[in-house]
This record gives structure tokens, C-alpha cells and sequence, in this order.
């Protein structure tokens, strides 16, 4: 059982807080924390009073005592803790404590202070900053959409309109865009604003808008497919998105650096004329799955036998979905007996959906 602590003095308390075991100090600041005036009644020992030496303390200290002891020191209306509490709320890494220096300095501190932590890199200080700035009625509409973005609970941003709209797209392309589309998407009578700007979002803010756009104004953004397409860079789920409302792809896209791009242009036919540049191993397999769905029945035979499993797989598919009596059995049925591996895996497996079960018991049972 602990022995009872006895402050009779200065002297008392400050050797408690230096030399003490943990647990008495810990005793004794729960003590502090309950009448911190009556602490400093007891008065100054060797020069120090208990302010000095609290923030001497916690210079030192580690772990649960130094919390115990900022806790303390949250209680001294004083400039020397208050200055020490906004430095340590600065340098803080630990969320808990950033939050709650931030409700201690608020009783202290004004907007200026708050203000510049909003775009703090350090997101406890920033929701501690929004958390306080919330309340204040004279924020831009830069502070005020950022604090909608960084406070957890509901708050207002502003309008997405002309005024706004420069804001928006710089926390558009910063560390909290999900939520910044997110608050856009509450606003869809105003989303359209952002075709006046379309070229300076980032390609996967293109694709999330164009996404809301065809569930939107499907009407509107088929009108400006056409030329969103003829972009040289334009992105996959843009040409997807065209595809899906019945928009004509150019030629163009056949030279995109997206190779699915290419694929989508090659299954859409405009590059009937020379499959072959597609079908090349050089191609990727998006463009050649999509060059071996468009290629003549002779050529998706050959196909069976690509040395790439993807190609021989869509050359299957391709045969298996045609009418039997279009195809060349017997052609199909000399591959199933081929020595090579893959190709009779293919063929194979043409005869069986194609329902040919009865030679493939005969000859490969």
C-alpha cells in the first residue's frame, strides 16, 4: 500500500514531481489538475514556481506522466503555458493530443492563429483548426469549402458557381478530391459549370465527371463526345463512356497511347482493313482479342494456334459462337489431333460446345 504524500510546502511538491515514484506523480498532478490555484499558493521553490517547473518537466518526460503532466499544465491560465501549449500543439504528432491542445488554445488563441493550419499537412491540426473555425462567420469561400471538407460533422460548403469555381478545382486536384466529389455530386444542377475548365482536371476527375455527366445530361454530353474524342490523350472510360451512348469513334483513336483506347477503336471496325497490324505480337492482347473477334472465320482458325493463350481463347469463343454448319469441321477436327499442346486444347474445346461429342469420344478417348 502506497504511504500517504505530505505537501507541506514547496519543497514537498517539487521534490514529489522530480524525484517521486510514478505513481505519486501521478497522484499528485490528478491533485493539481482538481485546484491548480491552490498549487500555486504554496509559492516558488529555489527561484522556480510550479508553472517552471511543469514546463521543465515536460522537456523530459515520456509516456503517460508527460501526459499526465500537459494535462496539468492545460489548467494555468498563463502566457508562458499558453505559449508552450501552441507549440506543442504545432509539433504533436499524436491525433489525441493535437485535438485536445486544440480545444485548450481555443480558449486562448483567435482566428489568426487557426486560419493557416487549415491547409496544415498534418490532418489532426487541420480538423483541430476547422473544428474552432467552424463557428467563425468571417471565412472566405476558400476557408470555408476547406472546412467542409476537413470537419467531421455536417457544414455547408460553399455554392459551386463562377465566384467558386477556382476553389473548387484546386481542392479538386489536392489531397481531399474523393470528398470534394463527393460535395460536388450534392450539387448536380451546378456539376455542368465544370465543362468550362474539363481540360485542367486531372484524367481520373475527367473520368469521375464524364461518369456523372452520362448519368446527368446524357443528352449534353453526347453532344460534346466528338470532340472530347479527338483529343490525342483521351482517356479509356471517356471512349467507354462514347461507346455506351452511341457515339461514332475516329480514326484517330487507333493511334492512342491507351491500349485499350486502340482495342475499343479496333472492335468498333476501324481498322477492318488492316487486322493484321493488331494481330502482330507486338500488339497487346486488348488489341489482339479485339483483332480476333473482327478477323474472318479462316483467320480465327489459324488463330487456335497463337502461341499467346488469350488469343487462342478469343479464337475459341469466336468459333464456338458460330453456326456449325459455317464452319470447317473438318479443319477443326485435324487441329484437335495436333501435337501442339495448345492449339489442340483449343480446338478441342471448339468441337465440344459446338456439341461434337461423338468424334471427340471416337478419337480422343
Amino acid at each position: 500500500m502506497q504511504e500517504p504524500i505530505r505537501i507541506r510546502c514547496a519543497a514537498d511538491l517539487f521534490s514529489v514531481l522530480e524525484t517521486g515514484s510514478p505513481a505519486a506523480q501521478l497522484a499528485v498532478l490528478r491533485d493539481i489538475c482538481v485546484g491548480p490555484e491552490k498549487a500555486l499558493t504554496l509559492g516558488p521553490h529555489e527561484g522556480e514556481d510550479l508553472v517552471d517547473l511543469l514546463l521543465r518537466l515536460l522537456e523530459v518526460s515520456a509516456g503517460p506522466l508527460r501526459q499526465a503532466q500537459l494535462i496539468c499544465v492545460m489548467g494555468f491560465d498563463d502566457p508562458r503555458t499558453n505559449h508552450f501549449l501552441a507549440e506543442e500543439f504545432l509539433r504533436s504528432r499524436d491525433t489525441a493530443s493535437v485535438l485536445h491542445l486544440g480545444k485548450r488554445l481555443s480558449l486562448t488563441q483567435g482566428p489568426e492563429f487557426f486560419r493557416p493550419l487549415l491547409w496544415e499537412k498534418q490532418g489532426a491540426q487541420a480538423l483541430a483548426a476547422a473544428r474552432f473555425l467552424c463557428e467563425e462567420a468571417e471565412l472566405t469561400q476558400r476557408e470555408r469549402l476547406r472546412v467542409s471538407l476537413l470537419l467531421d460533422q455536417d457544414y455547408a460548403p460553399p455554392p459551386l458557381d463562377e465566384d467558386t469555381l477556382n476553389c473548387w478545382l484546386e481542392e479538386l486536384s489536392g489531397p481531399h478530391r474523393l470528398r470534394v466529389r463527393r460535395l460536388l455530386e450534392e450539387q448536380p444542377e451546378q456539376l455542368s459549370l465544370l465543362w468550362s475548365r474539363y481540360g485542367e482536371l486531372a484524367q481520373a476527375e475527367q473520368a469521375w465527371f464524364v461518369a456523372m455527366e452520362a448519368r446527368l445530361a446524357p443528352s449534353e454530353l453526347r453532344l460534346r463526345l466528338p470532340d472530347l474524342l479527338k483529343d490525342p490523350t483521351v482517356t479509356p472510360e471517356l471512349v467507354e463512356q462514347s461507346l455506351q451512348l452511341g457515339v461514332e469513334l475516329p480514326q484517330t483513336l487507333l493511334k492512342s497511347p491507351h491500349d485499350s483506347v486502340r482495342a475499343h477503336a479496333v472492335a468498333a471496325g476501324l481498322a477492318d482493313e488492316r487486322l493484321e497490324d493488331f494481330l502482330h505480337s507486338d500488339a497487346s492482347i486488348l488489341e489482339a482479342r479485339a483483332a480476333t473477334f473482327r478477323s474472318p472465320l479462316e483467320r480465327q482458325l489459324e488463330l487456335l494456334a497463337d502461341h499467346r493463350w488469350e488469343i487462342r481463347a478469343a479464337a475459341t469463343a469466336c468459333l464456338a459462337a458460330t453456326s456449325k454448319e459455317e464452319l470447317p469441321i473438318d479443319k477443326i477436327r485435324t487441329r484437335a489431333l495436333s501435337t501442339i499442346q495448345g492449339e489442340k486444347i483449343a480446338a478441342v474445346e471448339v468441337l465440344r460446345r459446338l456439341g461434337d461429342t461423338d468424334w471427340l469420344q471416337d478419337h480422343l478417348s
